[in-house]
């Protein structure tokens, strides 16, 4: 997953749980939004349908 590559990359914990104050959120969303339960687990918001 991108995601995953991306949270790693940045130095970022990759479970919201491990992460605190002075991490930014970690926010996804677009079209894809349709079936979030794959990224569920590494992000602290998720936005519905695209965004334009």
């Amino acid at each position: 997953m991108n995601l995953v590559r991306i949270l790693r990359a940045t130095g970022l914990p990759l479970r919201p749980s491990d992460r605190h104050h002075i991490h930014p959120l970690v926010a996804a969303g677009g079209g894809w939004s349709l079936n979030p339960e794959p990224i569920a687990p590494f992000v602290d918001l998720l936005l519905s349908g695209d965004m334009i």
